[in-house]
């Protein structure tokens, strides 16, 4: 505004823009306010201007005008961090309004990523993928992404993350937490949608079949101490498997509402079994008491699905 105030003719006469570049027509209208309200421009009593209520309370915002083709995945993760059980119904419908076949691959890749790395609402973000495959009518190239995208959840490396070290930092350290945390809301991810009849269909691995793969991890690593920040992530990936969430509802806006339901059919022999492995290896005396805590607690849910 120093500027404005020792050249306001020039800053007038838009000498000092070129009005017709793309960037300065959403600030036009903020311009215009201050040209028509700053004192500079004006010969008049000083305490007009200086009056805090001269100002216009609705003070005109940049308008940004997109289009909605060119910027639907921006829109898209705008209106992903906004959705909530709440809002879901009108998000959701307001989305797929808006997306074309084009965009529908990356949809389903956002919605995906964000379910991965959210704390609190992954059913949330399944609900919006569910619905979606349930209106689209290119099923098969959604299944096919989604098959891609949780291949590596089958793949050994992907349970093994990077063991703390005494010159960890912060960065390490939140990078460490980071992974830990997508590799657990990944195996929850899985199991939502399974809780599908249709979209259970679509993947080609029961929740069986991922639990064993995950307990042969941990059967596997409890053999090296060395590897104890690996090992209770594998718990901890186990314990998502079996916890029964009674108060999760998956919301939806053409289906009916799904609330969790067990996924898992291990007989009771299989229970014992797997019961058996892990109070053997939280009874061992080199394991740690956050590993043997950790261990209980486990036991503990699996022991509900026998009820």
């Amino acid at each position: 505004m120093d500027f404005v105030r020792h050249n306001a003719k020039v800053f007038y006469d838009n000498k000092l823009f070129d009005t017709t570049y793309h960037k300065y027509i959403p600030y036009a209208l903020e311009i215009a306010h201050i040209k028509k309200t700053h004192s500079c421009f004006f010969h008049a009593p000083k305490n007009k201007f200086t009056d805090r209520h001269f100002v216009p309370k609705n003070k005109p915002k940049p308008c940004f005008i997109h289009k909605t083709e060119e910027n639907f995945p921006l829109f898209l993760r705008s209106s992903l961090n906004k959705l909530t059980h709440a809002n879901f119904k009108k998000i959701c419908t307001v989305v797929k309004t808006k997306m074309t076949d084009e965009h529908l691959y990356t949809t389903v890749k956002t919605i995906l990523k964000s379910s991965f790395e959210s704390i609190l609402f992954s059913e949330v973000y399944v609900g919006m993928l569910l619905d979606i495959f349930a209106s689209s009518t290119k099923k098969r190239g959604i299944d096919t992404t989604v098959v891609e995208y949780f291949s590596d959840i089958f793949r050994d490396d992907f349970y093994m993350i990077l063991e703390q070290t005494s010159g960890e930092t912060y960065d390490d350290f939140c990078g460490r937490v980071k992974s830990k945390r997508i590799v657990i809301h990944k195996i929850k991810t899985y199991f939502l949608l399974y809780q599908d009849k249709d979209f259970a269909k679509v993947l080609d691995k029961s929740p069986n079949y991922v639990f064993n793969l995950i307990f042969q991890h941990f059967e596997n690593l409890n053999l090296d101490n060395s590897h104890d920040q690996s090992l209770e992530q594998v718990i901890d990936c186990l314990s998502e498997c079996v916890c029964l969430h009674p108060t999760l509802v998956i919301p939806s806006t053409t289906l009916s509402v799904t609330r969790w339901k067990k996924v898992l059919n291990l007989t009771p022999r299989e229970l014992h079994t797997y019961v058996e492995a892990i109070e053997t290896y939280s009874d061992l005396r080199c394991t740690s008491n956050r590993l043997r805590f950790k261990c209980l607690d486990l036991v503990n849910l699996i022991k509900q699905l026998q009820k």
